[in-house]
Protein backbone atom coordinates (compact mmCIF):
# COMPACT_ATOMS: atom_id res chain seq x y z
CA UNK A 1 0.00 0.00 0.00
CA UNK A 2 2.82 2.42 0.83
CA UNK A 3 4.41 1.78 -2.56
CA UNK A 4 1.16 2.53 -4.40
CA UNK A 5 0.69 5.67 -2.32
CA UNK A 6 4.21 6.88 -3.16
CA UNK A 7 3.61 6.17 -6.84
CA UNK A 8 0.35 8.10 -6.76
CA UNK A 9 1.99 11.11 -5.05
CA UNK A 10 4.68 11.22 -7.74
CA UNK A 11 2.16 10.97 -10.56
CA UNK A 12 -0.44 13.44 -9.24
CA UNK A 13 2.05 16.29 -9.55
CA UNK A 14 1.69 16.11 -13.34
CA UNK A 15 -1.34 18.00 -14.68
CA UNK A 16 -2.10 15.48 -17.42
CA UNK A 17 -2.21 12.60 -14.94
CA UNK A 18 -4.17 14.64 -12.39
CA UNK A 19 -6.87 15.48 -14.95
CA UNK A 20 -7.10 11.94 -16.32
CA UNK A 21 -7.20 10.52 -12.81
CA UNK A 22 -9.92 13.03 -11.84
CA UNK A 23 -12.06 12.05 -14.86
CA UNK A 24 -11.83 8.37 -14.00
CA UNK A 25 -12.34 9.05 -10.29
CA UNK A 26 -15.56 10.97 -10.96
CA UNK A 27 -16.84 8.26 -13.29
CA UNK A 28 -16.46 5.59 -10.56
CA UNK A 29 -17.30 7.84 -7.57
CA UNK A 30 -20.94 6.64 -7.30
CA UNK A 31 -19.84 2.98 -7.35
CA UNK A 32 -17.23 3.69 -4.68
CA UNK A 33 -19.92 5.27 -2.50
CA UNK A 34 -22.25 2.30 -2.96
CA UNK A 35 -19.42 -0.09 -2.10
CA UNK A 36 -18.55 1.88 1.03
CA UNK A 37 -22.22 2.12 2.00
CA UNK A 38 -22.53 -1.67 2.01
CA UNK A 39 -19.13 -2.31 3.57
CA UNK A 40 -19.09 -3.78 7.05
CA UNK A 41 -15.56 -2.51 7.67
CA UNK A 42 -15.37 0.79 9.55
CA UNK A 43 -12.36 3.01 8.99
CA UNK A 44 -9.47 1.76 6.94
CA UNK A 45 -8.13 3.14 3.70
CA UNK A 46 -10.39 3.80 0.74
CA UNK A 47 -9.86 5.15 -2.73
CA UNK A 48 -12.35 7.83 -1.68
CA UNK A 49 -9.64 9.21 0.63
CA UNK A 50 -8.08 10.71 -2.50
CA UNK A 51 -11.07 12.97 -3.11
CA UNK A 52 -9.45 15.82 -1.20
CA UNK A 53 -6.55 15.70 -3.68
CA UNK A 54 -8.98 16.33 -6.52
CA UNK A 55 -11.75 18.45 -5.01
CA UNK A 56 -9.42 21.12 -3.63
CA UNK A 57 -7.68 21.94 -6.93
CA UNK A 58 -9.50 24.88 -8.55
CA UNK A 59 -8.53 24.13 -12.16
CA UNK A 60 -9.54 20.48 -11.87
CA UNK A 61 -12.83 21.19 -10.09
CA UNK A 62 -13.82 23.94 -12.52
CA UNK A 63 -13.24 21.59 -15.46
CA UNK A 64 -15.07 18.70 -13.75
CA UNK A 65 -18.07 20.92 -13.01
CA UNK A 66 -18.16 22.18 -16.58
CA UNK A 67 -17.36 18.97 -18.49
CA UNK A 68 -18.09 15.99 -16.22
CA UNK A 69 -21.24 16.95 -14.30
CA UNK A 70 -19.41 16.88 -10.96
CA UNK A 71 -22.12 18.73 -9.04
CA UNK A 72 -24.87 16.44 -10.30
CA UNK A 73 -22.76 13.39 -9.46
CA UNK A 74 -22.10 14.50 -5.88
CA UNK A 75 -25.66 15.57 -5.15
CA UNK A 76 -27.08 12.43 -6.76
CA UNK A 77 -24.82 10.33 -4.50
CA UNK A 78 -26.08 12.26 -1.48
CA UNK A 79 -29.70 11.91 -2.60
CA UNK A 80 -29.31 8.17 -3.31
CA UNK A 81 -27.64 7.67 0.04
CA UNK A 82 -30.85 8.64 1.81
CA UNK A 83 -33.41 7.12 -0.55
CA UNK A 84 -33.98 3.92 1.45
CA UNK A 85 -33.33 5.50 4.86
CA UNK A 86 -36.20 7.89 5.37
CA UNK A 87 -37.81 7.72 8.82
CA UNK A 88 -40.49 5.04 8.98
CA UNK A 89 -40.32 4.55 5.23
CA UNK A 90 -41.70 8.07 4.71
CA UNK A 91 -40.12 11.15 3.24
CA UNK A 92 -38.20 12.34 6.32
CA UNK A 93 -34.55 11.54 6.92
CA UNK A 94 -34.02 9.93 10.30
CA UNK A 95 -31.02 11.12 12.34
CA UNK A 96 -30.82 7.58 13.72
CA UNK A 97 -30.42 5.89 10.33
CA UNK A 98 -27.22 3.89 9.80
CA UNK A 99 -26.26 6.25 6.96
CA UNK A 100 -26.17 9.21 9.35
CA UNK A 101 -24.15 7.27 11.89
CA UNK A 102 -21.49 6.04 9.45
CA UNK A 103 -18.66 8.18 8.15
CA UNK A 104 -20.02 7.91 4.61
CA UNK A 105 -22.44 10.80 5.08
CA UNK A 106 -19.77 13.07 6.56
CA UNK A 107 -17.29 12.12 3.84
CA UNK A 108 -19.75 13.03 1.11
CA UNK A 109 -20.67 16.33 2.78
CA UNK A 110 -16.97 17.21 3.04
CA UNK A 111 -16.46 16.45 -0.65
CA UNK A 112 -19.37 18.73 -1.54
CA UNK A 113 -17.97 21.45 0.73
CA UNK A 114 -14.53 21.20 -0.92
CA UNK A 115 -16.10 21.62 -4.35
CA UNK A 116 -18.40 24.50 -3.39
CA UNK A 117 -15.51 26.43 -1.82
CA UNK A 118 -13.78 26.71 -5.18
CA UNK A 119 -14.42 30.22 -6.55
CA UNK A 120 -17.18 30.21 -9.16
CA UNK A 121 -18.46 26.75 -8.29
CA UNK A 122 -21.29 27.97 -6.09
CA UNK A 123 -22.52 30.15 -8.96
CA UNK A 124 -22.21 27.18 -11.32
CA UNK A 125 -24.29 25.15 -8.87
CA UNK A 126 -27.21 27.49 -9.41
CA UNK A 127 -27.05 26.77 -13.16
CA UNK A 128 -27.49 23.01 -12.65
CA UNK A 129 -31.23 22.47 -12.09
CA UNK A 130 -30.86 18.75 -11.34
CA UNK A 131 -28.38 19.39 -8.54
CA UNK A 132 -30.45 22.25 -7.12
CA UNK A 133 -33.59 20.11 -7.22
CA UNK A 134 -31.88 17.24 -5.37
CA UNK A 135 -30.43 19.67 -2.82
CA UNK A 136 -33.83 21.25 -2.11
CA UNK A 137 -35.43 17.83 -1.84
CA UNK A 138 -32.81 16.74 0.69
CA UNK A 139 -33.28 19.93 2.69
CA UNK A 140 -37.05 19.41 2.80
CA UNK A 141 -36.58 15.79 3.90
CA UNK A 142 -34.20 16.89 6.66
CA UNK A 143 -36.74 19.28 8.16
CA UNK A 144 -37.92 18.08 11.55
CA UNK A 145 -34.83 15.97 12.26
CA UNK A 146 -34.41 17.76 15.58
CA UNK A 147 -37.47 16.57 17.41
CA UNK A 148 -36.39 18.17 20.69
CA UNK A 149 -38.50 20.76 22.41
CA UNK A 150 -37.13 23.62 24.43
CA UNK A 151 -36.91 22.97 28.17
CA UNK A 152 -37.64 26.03 30.27
CA UNK A 153 -38.38 24.63 33.72
CA UNK A 154 -35.53 22.21 34.35
CA UNK A 155 -31.90 21.90 33.34
CA UNK A 156 -31.23 19.39 30.57
CA UNK A 157 -28.87 16.77 31.99
CA UNK A 158 -28.35 14.81 28.78
CA UNK A 159 -28.94 15.86 25.22
CA UNK A 160 -29.10 13.40 22.35
CA UNK A 161 -26.60 14.48 19.67
CA UNK A 162 -28.18 12.81 16.65
CA UNK A 163 -29.60 16.16 15.53
CA UNK A 164 -26.09 17.48 14.88
CA UNK A 165 -25.75 15.29 11.77
CA UNK A 166 -28.36 17.41 10.00
CA UNK A 167 -26.15 20.48 10.16
CA UNK A 168 -23.48 18.82 8.03
CA UNK A 169 -26.05 18.64 5.24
Amino acid sequence: QATLHDFYIQMIAEDAFKNTFADIFISIYPRLMIHLKHSVIEGGVSLLDLSVQIFTVPTVVTRLVRDCRLLETLFKCLYDLFAPHAAGGGDRISPNSPVMQKTLYQRLCHDIQYVLRIPGTSAAFSRHPDAVSMWLSLCSRAQGMDHHTRQITTHVEFEVRTWSYAFAL
